[in-house]
């Protein structure tokens, strides 16, 4: 029909791809990240309220928009993360189970009784309060570093109260 008016349809047709292009291109890192978005709320890796860490950011989930996830930081900061960097990476989610392992990492000297330090270690989690019983907490050698060994203290709580625990075995 434009072309039967006078009007030059290859000018048209060409500008109008042009735009069709200029616009998709701009809208490519939207666009990924909407369809980000929507596989995320499908799959629900992970939910409001959910402690994750994801792209280097550890935080309890605030948001779960169409175009980015907003996490709320230990120290009451705000991270946005746009979903392509999200689900294109790993995600963990500390929330997703009922039970959680304390894992404390302690270091004694190479003259000390590894023995003795595994006895204060299991009763240091024996007289956890919070700790459950089944599975038994266990010690190991982690590593012989260069200027102690390193025994690892491992126990398992109810993930709410993962960090009453760890945080009180570590002091005590």
């Amino acid at each position: 029909v434009a072309s039967n008016l006078g009007f030059q349809t290859t000018a048209i047709l060409g500008a109008f791809s042009g735009v069709v292009l200029a616009i998709g291109l701009a809208l490519q890192g939207s666009l990924s990240n909407f369809a980000s978005g929507i596989m995320i709320l499908i799959f629900k890796p992970f939910r409001v309220s959910d402690t994750i860490e994801a792209n280097g950011q550890k935080g309890t989930v605030k948001n779960i928009g169409l175009f980015a996830t907003v996490l709320n930081k230990p120290n009451n900061e705000e991270a946005i993360i746009p979903n392509t960097q999200l689900f294109s990476n790993s995600i963990i989610n500390y929330s997703r189970e009922e039970k959680r392992r304390v894992y404390v990492l302690v270091g004694i000297g190479y003259s000390s009784s590894i023995q003795k330090a595994r006895e204060i270690l299991l009763e240091i989690a024996s007289q956890e309060p919070l700790a459950l019983k089944d599975p038994e907490p266990v010690v190991y050698v982690e590593a012989l570093a260069d200027s102690s060994v390193n025994l690892s203290l491992r126990y398992w709580c109810m993930n709410a109260d993962y960090f009453t625990c760890y945080f009180r075995t570590l002091e005590t």
